[in-house]
């Protein structure tokens, strides 16, 4: 007599935990038998196909909200690096309490106007600026822009019969300004 050969023998598929667990329910005689074991391979197989749900949702759900996290994470940064800073609004806050860079700004929005209040205001400014500083170049060209526009103002009171106050404004252009000697040439002219 010969042994069988355990290769030989057919394999019965592995028994899932839920199918183990469930309580074997007892088939009603019916007229139809094919129905009840129709009815047991369907719930069969809903069993299996829920019992691997649990176990694969939650990985792909860590990885969803990881890479969901990840993306927001980066376009926030993206846009905060990208963003310009926002301009200091120069009616409502204090001068002090403004960067160099801010009060230049602010100089300049008033500047803007084309008085000689805020123009002479604007040159104090940006004469007050240090030369070891890095906004000396920008406070130069800007010193050197207001002066122009002093002078015109100059010239207007000047016109207007107020030789004494035009003296005043073009006496307001610093030194610094490439439109000094036009001013001392103004002045000496006028006087």
């Amino acid at each position: 007599m010969s042994t069988p050969d355990p290769s030989s023998t057919p394999e019965t598929p592995p028994i899932l935990e839920a199918e183990a667990e469930a309580p074997a329910e007892p088939i009603e005689s019916n007229e139809n038998e094919s129905a009840p074991s129709q009815d047991n391979k369907l719930k069969t197989l809903l069993l299996r196909a829920w019992s691997r749900l649990p176990q694969e949702r939650p990985k792909g759900l860590f990885w969803l909200l990881v890479l969901a996290t990840s993306t927001l994470t980066g376009a926030i940064a993206f846009q905060w690096l990208t963003g310009l800073p926002p301009t200091p609004n120069c009616s409502k806050l204090f001068k002090a309490t403004l960067s160099d860079a801010g009060q230049l700004y602010c100089a300049d929005q008033a500047a803007r106007k084309g008085d000689e209040a805020s123009l002479s205001a604007a040159l104090t400014l940006a004469g007050s600026i240090p030369s070891n500083d890095p906004l000396i170049e920008q406070s130069k060209r800007l010193a050197d822009h207001w002066s122009q526009a002093i002078l015109v103002l100059a010239r207007q009171k000047v016109e207007a019969g107020d030789l004494k106050k035009g003296i005043q404004l073009a006496q307001k252009v610093p030194k610094s300004s490439k439109h000094y000697s036009d001013a001392q040439a103004m002045i000496q002219d006028w006087q």
